[in-house]
């Protein structure tokens, strides 16, 4: 049974996931009227020039006012994009925007009237001519000269408020533009950096960025790497900080910086390069050939690196035809290097040659180091309340380093506690700082949207801020208010093929393949799909072939390598036809940043495929085996070589292997260069593999999961301590979270180059870690950080689970499943095992004998009862020896406020003493517990309570009436209850009540629905005798229809 105790948090946000759009967002509608003026506008001429709008015009006689109100529209929409300008400086401008927005609306919506009119007398007359020639006999006399009078009359009023606002637009002077261009910001930026300044959290960025310069040095073309990230984040100063390294000044003959901004044109840029080059004024006419030539004499072969910071081009026309060929291709020497700084993804795309390198924003550390150093940096003292206060707007800033210096800046002219508080409860955009230096920089990204985009993000002001909603009812909901167009998300022919496809598609059409302007293609969750049309090689120009999650996919079409323009291939299966091999990957060297290979056994060589070369960062390899597949042992060697074969780049970030049957790891995958970007490794139903890949060191590594290793049985091997005294081995330095399942033979977590274990073990940042079915570990690692533990399995054959809660600092969820007994370890350090038990705050317990492994009396002596005194929430699941209700065990749970229990078979009764004795109890959950007869009496305190598959529960609670703050009442597949409890109306907080699958109750208690004054919704399923009462003619039906949700099934 289930029961909506917390809401799930499995959803999409829109504003947090990028900080442009939560700190634009929350701008000011008022300053932004203006800018969305031009595709409202647009709106209503499109609108007015509708066939259908015109059909119903001309029939009620008022197509002169239509066409009058076209007219005026398409003049005034002439002249807005110079209105926009110069509204920047102008208020009377705004004002005039102002008011011309809202007629524009009003103009919407007569226009919208005409529109519904003529589509349902379409809809009418498509029914069916007897029912069409009814309404149209109808629509005579009097109901056309009521929708003539109304239709003139709006329109008169429209038009006059429209004459009114062009007679005021004529004073302003304003003249055809093309296109309003977006802001310029008066920035023009130099690599000089300043080194007072304190720069926090780039070290690492900056050496990934150097080495990738670095590394370059034998490649022939010029390379061009992308470093992106929103507006404010830092990418200049990252980008100085590589353009004045110490190994680049030594690397480099020849460095540039040049700001790009708005200006992409070939001729200004190779001018400005040139004279960097030369290091004087470039006076040649603007003949792009002249201008080439001396570029070309300035450079030479030199080896040179080009900074273009702050890139907005998004035309590849510009970037492919008119610049690459002049800067990459013909000038500098071995190892030239071009760096782009840009917030475009899409700008990446087009000009990258290597993965963009992404800046992200601060952690939490270093947002405060940045804060702090500026706020506490004029006089201001670092008090503790300050700096409780100053924490709470650091955390408004995001992460990002604009947003904190910006607010550094601005609270160390702050001496007094008041103005503090002030800050801290307003948003960034509301300080005057936050005005003056943070919006203006993140405004940029909205001036560069279309007039449409615009339109369509300023819709998301109307949701509260931080409210969740999903992608996709987001675009339904813009097309639905007419923002955008659904052929402008569906284009076929000329720019892509994204279609919300079923699971149901088996076989795609062979027509699509004479879609030759097919760009994009994405077939992502097809699981039934099983080949693609051979002739998709026709499409020369598809650059994105997304085929996630279509599991049934046999092979690629043959000759796949001919579509040269992919740079985006998710999946790749090997085929065993000619020209469905991996080796039609060889020269597809576009394709990034993820790759999915599968059926992998019916690789010959994997060499072929040329891996190494290729831009991916992230890498699934799946031979594709069953369990049950039994090989030779030519066929396991075979599938070794294959390993060792597939070489990927060293910027890998993510791995996956499965179904691997070869003995050992390859060699390169001992080797930690290609590990050392390495964010998650994945290994699954390789049952022959005794290793892992050397990554246990790995300063990036940050998730690990390892199942159906059947013959791995030490984590980590040939770990040798130079200090013969020190107390644990470190390993995975920076690792978060780990999961280890069906491990049968796993015993240790470390051994040493002699084979022996180590004594004690830590993983540093450990925060999750999850052991499932691993019968012979009988050991955990020390994890300071660890939050989050869940040990599940039978490890009877090996002895009990050691959890060493003194090693756990702040353990916040304890998870345990296991039939045989687990010891927790309090004799060392007892105080600081007390404080770990007192920071657990959720705890599970699922298994035969796992509630009595966790709380039987030989641990509660130690302290572990007492312990758990700061409990709040604990499920017991499946325990099948719980007869009575744990009285002894649930006595110290003062502060609980989550109880669930599920699936204890033998659990009878539950008495008053027991329950009531959880004071602060707010929900209760029991479910499929088949035998449990009776509840006593239930804590007042509670707010949530569900009974689900009871079905030997006879009767509820005899003290209902007095849960006076239940707000949520369940009740579920529970057979032996005849009838609702008398005095439930007593409970005047109860909004929502739920009876499912509850046959033998036939009503409600006498009065109960007129006593219940917060309800909000009633839902009563498979309740054949209730749900007749509560249907049109039962007693019931009056009664419930002030309900706001009713569903009755």
């Amino acid at each position: 049974m289930f029961a909506p105790a917390r809401q799930s948090t499995n959803t999409v946000k829109t504003l947090p996931s990028d900080i442009e759009i939560s700190l634009c967002a929350s701008h000011e509608k008022s300053e932004m009227a203006e800018t969305l003026l031009l595709p409202v506008v647009r709106g209503v001429v499109g609108k007015a020039a509708d066939t259908l709008v015109q059909r119903i015009t001309c029939m009620c006689g008022v197509d002169d006012d239509r066409r009058k109100l076209e007219r005026q529209l398409v003049y005034v929409q002439s002249l807005l994009a110079d209105a926009e300008v110069k509204a920047e400086t102008n208020g009377t401008i705004r004002v005039w925007m102002k008011a011309l927005k809202t007629v524009a609306y009003q103009a919407d919506d007569v226009l919208d009237n005409f529109q519904y009119e003529a589509l349902r007398r379409e809809a009418l007359t498509q029914s069916g001519q007897s029912m069409a020639s009814k309404v149209l006999s109808s629509f005579t006399s009097n109901n056309r000269l009521v929708l003539r009078y109304k239709a003139s009359r709006d329109l008169t009023n429209v038009l006059q408020k429209i004459d009114e606002l062009v007679a005021e637009m004529k004073r302003f002077d304003l003249v055809v533009r093309a296109e309003a261009p977006p802001q310029v910001l008066p920035r023009q930026t130099h690599s000089v950096l300043d080194m007072s300044m304190d720069i926090f959290g780039r070290d690492d960025d900056k050496e990934v960025v150097v080495k990738l310069l670095l590394d370059q040095k034998g490649q022939m073309d010029v390379q061009v790497l992308p470093i992106i990230g929103m507006g404010g984040v830092g990418k200049t100063t990252l980008a100085k900080m590589v353009f004045n390294d110490s190994r680049v000044l030594k690397h480099f003959e020849l460095k540039m910086w040049h700001c790009v901004s708005e200006n992409f044109e070939a001729i200004s840029l190779v001018r400005s390069v040139t004279e960097l080059a030369t290091n004087r004024r470039c006076d040649m006419p603007d003949n792009i050939e002249l201008l080439h030539r001396r570029l070309q004499k300035a450079i030479g072969r030199k080896r040179f690196l080009l900074m273009l910071d702050d890139v907005w081009n998004e035309d590849q026309n510009k970037w492919e035809e008119d610049l690459r060929p002049l800067l990459c291709s013909s000038i500098g020497g071995l190892g030239s290097m071009i760096v782009v700084t840009s917030r475009s993804r899409q700008v990446a795309e087009i000009m990258g040659t290597l993965p963009p390198h992404e800046v992200v924003c601060l952690s939490e550390d270093y947002s405060w180091e940045l804060f702090s150093k500026k706020a506490f940096s004029k006089g201001v003292q670092e008090q503790a309340v300050l700096v409780r206060i100053g924490r709470r707007i650091c955390n408004k800033c995001k992460g990002l380093p604009l947003a904190l210096k910006a607010m550094g800046g601005l609270m160390s002219s702050k001496q007094k506690l008041q103005e503090w508080e002030a800050i801290a409860e307003c948003n960034i955009n509301d300080t005057n700082r936050g005005k003056e230096e943070v919006l203006p920089i993140l405004k940029l990204s909205y001036k560069h949207l279309s007039p449409e985009m615009k339109r369509c993000f300023a819709f998301c002001a109307v949701f509260p801020k931080d409210y969740e909603m999903e992608k996709d009812k987001l675009i339904q909901l813009w097309i639905s208010n007419g923002f955008i167009l659904e052929e402008e998300i569906m284009d076929l022919t000329q720019k892509g093929f994204e279609n919300d496809v079923t699971k149901s598609i088996t076989l795609l059409p062979d027509s699509i393949c004479k879609l030759y302007n097919l760009i994009s293609l994405r077939l992502n969750g097809c699981q039934n799909l099983r080949y693609l049309p051979d002739g998709m090689t026709s499409l020369r120009k598809l650059r994105h072939l997304h085929l996630l999650n279509c599991e049934n996919l046999e092979r690629m079409p043959p000759k796949l390598s001919l579509l040269q323009n992919l740079c985006i291939l998710s999946t790749f299966v090997v085929g065993t036809e000619d020209g469905c091999g991996i080796d039609e990957l060889k020269d597809l060297q576009l394709i990034s940043p993820k790759l999915e290979l599968y059926k992998l056994r019916n690789v010959r060589t994997g060499s072929k495929a040329n891996l190494h070369q290729k831009r991916i960062n992230e890498l699934l390899l799946d031979w594709d085996h069953k369990k049950c597949d039994i090989l030779t042992n030519d066929e396991v060697n075979h599938e070794a070589a294959v390993l060792e074969s597939l070489v990927p780049p060293g910027e890998l970030e993510f791995l996956e292997i499965r179904g691997y049957r070869g003995l050992t790891i390859s060699q390169w995958m001992r080797d930690p260069q290609i590990f050392r970007c390495i964010r998650k490794l994945i290994i699954s139903n390789c049952p022959r593999c005794e290793d892992l890949p050397i990554v246990w060191l790995s300063s990036s590594l940050e998730h690990v999961s390892l199942s159906g290793m059947d013959s791995l049985t030490t984590l980590c091997k040939n770990i040798d301590v130079d200090d013969a005294e020190s107390i644990s081995v470190q390993v995975f330095p920076r690792l978060k979270e780990m999961k280890l399942k069906d491990l049968p033979n796993l015993e240790r977590w470390t051994e040493s180059s002699a084979g022996e274990p180590h004594k004690s073990v830590m993983f540093p940042q450990l925060e999750k870690l999850e052991v499932v079915c691993c019968s012979k570990l009988v050991s955990l690692p020390e994890a300071p950080f660890l939050t989050l533990l869940s040990c599940r399995g039978d490890n009877s054959a090996a002895g009990p689970m050691n959890i060493p809660l003194g090693c756990w600092p702040s353990p916040g969820k304890l998870d345990l499943g296991l039939r045989a007994n687990v010891v927790v370890s309090l004799e060392e350090q007892q105080g600081q095992s007390q404080a770990s038990l007192e920071n657990l705050r959720c705890m599970w317990v699922r298994g035969e004998d796992a509630f009595i492994s966790a709380f039987n009396l030989p641990k509660l002596r130690l302290g572990l009862g007492e312990g758990l005194a700061c409990l709040v929430e604990l499920s017991i699941m499946d325990c099948w020896n719980i007869v009575n209700w744990p009285v002894e065990e649930l006595r110290y749970l003062r502060c609980l406020r989550f109880l669930h229990i599920c699936g204890c078979r033998k659990l009878v009764w539950i008495s008053s003493e027991e329950i009531l004795s959880l004071p602060l109890l707010e929900n209760l959950v029991i479910d499929h517990c088949d035998i449990l007869q009776d509840i006593q009496e239930l804590s007042t305190s509670l707010r949530l309570l569900s009974i689900g598959d009871c079905p030997s529960l006879v009767s509820l609670p005899s003290n209902l009436r007095n849960l006076a703050n239940l707000t949520f009442l369940c009740l579920s597949a529970c057979g032996g209850i005849q009838a609702l409890p008398d005095g439930m109306d007593d409970l005047t907080s109860l909004e929502q009540l739920w009876i499912w699958s509850c046959k033998r109750i036939e009503k409600f208690p006498l009065g109960l629905l007129q006593r219940l004054p917060h309800l909000k919704k009633l839902s009563v399923h498979y309740c054949p005798s209730l749900q007749r009462h509560c249907r049109e003619g039962g007693e019931y039906f009056d009664l419930i229809s002030s309900i706001p949700e009713k569903s009755i099934l």
